[in-house]
């Protein structure tokens, strides 16, 4: 019995230790160049993982505190890769992000020691997601590179093509093509599994492709299987796309503009009215029919955008630049104000700071060009554009010179 309980102390000292251990233990880069990391790699017969970052940006900090420092992360990344850290912006992280077309950051890299890109991620992740991307890069299956070869090789069996379109999803990569390729791999009827309705949700964006076509004329059918307020949305946004499209093309075609209308006229989604109401918005600004234009993006606004912040920031960012009426620019200032107190953000805070000045308020406008100077510092952001309207104000000169 005695010796029972000494194994059992023992067990359980060992397990805190390990314990203690993991929590200790971070991702480890160490001062390891590219070139040296190479190296290593070839002798250890190991990976090279690279996170690509820049020292402004605020989810390459986050990662850096939050999910390096977590002990099962450094465990697993210590052990099975060569771990190097590259400002992209100095020395040899120049020519790293030129050579593998980095444009956003955080970007993570699995190299081989041929500096073949082996798996990839990007952006900010939590713990979870971390340790599944450094898994999916150490087995080989499950590599990017694996996936690809299979399909540079013409596979195209729709269950692998759907496993690895949602490879690409996590490592930022262009997958339109291989989702059309999934829909050429399946008869229509299954146009409506669950595997299907994400695709054409997330990627099918173009009214003329044969997935939405079909969403289209089926609406009855993906409603009795998905959330109705899911498909209106998506019908929405794909006509409105298009819209969007033929409004910026000059000259613009009124035939195929209305028969987009003609469309959303005829569905039976029950956004047909927004959606209609936010072509018209589009076709007013770019036509330049401003009283058309107040009205419609004034409707749009009140009526559909009460919690888009970055909607009801932009329309009054628009109506600073384009307006001077006492009335248009205090309806700008209640939409300022109502993005505002959803996201407490720093640009949002400098449009409310524009209004104010435009309309006279001086002090109130200096107090708000403050807070945003001061909400751009807590952000990570730059806030040299911010001084410099802030000493415009105190000047009490125009803010466009």
């Amino acid at each position: 019995m005695k010796f029972k309980n000494i194994i059992l102390i023992v067990s359980l000292f060992l397990s805190q230790l390990i314990q203690a251990q993991n929590q200790n233990v971070s991702l480890y880069f160490g001062n390891t160049t590219l070139e040296d990391a190479v190296k290593r790699a070839t002798k250890e017969k190991k990976l090279i993982f690279i996170d690509a970052y820049t020292t402004w940006c605020g989810p390459c900090k986050w990662m850096s505190n939050q999910v390096f420092t977590n002990g099962e992360v450094g465990n697993f990344y210590n052990e099975h890769f060569i771990n190097v850290k590259l400002d992209m912006e100095k020395k040899e992280g120049i020519s790293f992000a030129k050579k593998y077309n980095i444009e956003s950051y955080p970007t993570f890299i699995f190299l081989n020691d041929k500096l073949e890109i082996v798996h990839k991620g990007c952006g900010a992740m939590d713990t979870k997601e971390f340790l599944e991307m450094g898994k999916m890069a150490f087995f080989l299956p499950t590599q990017l590179l694996t996936q690809q070869k299979r399909y540079l090789n013409q596979e195209r069996d729709s269950i692998f093509l759907f496993e690895y379109i949602c490879t690409l999803e996590k490592t930022c990569s262009k997958l339109d093509s291989v989702v059309d390729d999934y829909f050429k791999t399946i008869p229509e009827k299954q146009y409506t599994s669950k595997r299907s309705w994400r695709l054409i949700y997330n990627y099918i964006n173009d009214e003329s492709k044969k997935p939405f076509e079909y969403l289209y004329k089926n609406y009855q059918a993906f409603q009795s299987l998905y959330p109705k307020d899911s498909i209106d949305d998506k019908i929405v946004f794909t006509f409105c796309k298009k819209a969007y499209q033929i409004i910026e093309t000059s000259p613009i075609n009124l035939e195929k503009l209305n028969e987009i209308r003609k469309k959303i006229t005829d569905s039976k989604i029950s956004q047909s009215e927004k959606a209609l109401l936010l072509i018209d918005w589009a076709y007013f600004e770019n036509t330049a029919q401003w009283s058309q234009y107040i009205e419609t993006s004034t409707k749009a606004c009140d009526k559909y955008m009460g919690e888009n912040h970055e909607s009801l920031n932009n329309t009054a960012w628009r109506y600073y630049e384009r307006f001077s009426e006492k009335s248009v620019l205090e309806k700008a200032i209640t939409w300022s104000e109502k993005s505002l107190s959803i996201l407490n953000y720093s640009s949002y805070r400098d449009t409310y700071a524009h209004l104010l000045y435009k309309l006279g308020r001086n002090k109130e406008a200096i107090v708000q060009e403050s807070k945003a100077i001061r909400l751009a510092k807590d952000e990570g952001g730059e806030t040299q554009e911010y001084e410099a309207v802030l000493q415009k104000m105190k000047k009490g000169i125009s803010l466009d010179n």
